[in-house]
């Protein structure tokens, strides 16, 4: 065991992969009752690392020269350059975040026309045709949250242009008196909506209005009774 683990360290220093190969060879044949196996695993274990380092960094140094051109099918191929380190390898990590990062590009450069065409879509009036060509953006891509953001933004516009209206007219009764038909026509605005806030605002004043001149009517009403 002693004669296999000097072998093995001596083909180490070579600093070559077939050699280092055969050093592993050499540590794995230490009988695991050996007094020395415990620093046999120590350097097996260092020596795999170094080997798969080896192994995998030509390919992912390739992927990410492929990578630096920023084009579509230069950046696929690292990913799949990338995707050949296996997980648990010495440069897993390093793979998987190259991976990340160009898949992001790689989405980004994909749906970047999608936002820029809903975009176009929107400056035009036509925010509802705007919503369907931003939804192609599917959940997980890089730009979905671009995407959910202009969404939530034309969608605001469009139920404030529907329900300005209504609570206009609503602001209209109560200012001529009809109090409770004002109230009425409000709460039709529903939770959620934009102008839901404020409509609920209106019919809290509203209704405040409503009951103070239905108390002095009753006040009025009382006195007026014969004793």
């Amino acid at each position: 065991g002693v004669v296999q683990l000097n072998v093995a360290s001596t083909l180490v220093n070579v600093r070559q992969l077939p050699t280092l190969q055969l050093a592993i060879a050499q540590a794995k044949q230490i009988s695991l009752k050996h007094p020395r196996r415990l620093h046999a695993q120590t350097l097996l274990a260092q020596w795999v690392k170094e080997a798969q380092w080896m192994e995998d960094r030509p390919v992912l140094r390739q992927a990410q020269q492929l990578a630096k051109t920023g084009k579509i099918d230069a950046l696929r191929s690292a990913v799949a350059l990338a995707s050949l380190v296996k997980p648990k390898r010495a440069l897993s990590q390093e793979a998987q975040s190259g991976i990340v990062d160009w898949t992001v590009q790689i989405q980004t450069i994909e749906d970047k026309p999608i936002l820029d065409e809903a975009k176009a879509v929107a400056s035009a009036g036509k925010l509802g045709q705007a919503i369907q060509v931003a939804s192609r953006v599917r959940s997980g891509r890089a730009l979905y949250g671009d995407a959910q953001y202009l969404i939530g933004e034309w969608v605001y516009q469009i139920q404030i242009a529907e329900d300005r209206p209504i609570l206009n007219q609503a602001t209209g009764l109560a200012n001529g008196g009809y109090l409770t038909r004002a109230i009425d026509l409000a709460a039709q605005i529903a939770p959620g909506r934009a102008l839901y806030g404020e409509a609920q605002g209106a019919i809290s004043r509203w209704s405040f209005e409503r009951a103070a001149i239905w108390r002095a009517r009753r006040g009025a009403a009382s006195q007026s009774d014969p004793a």
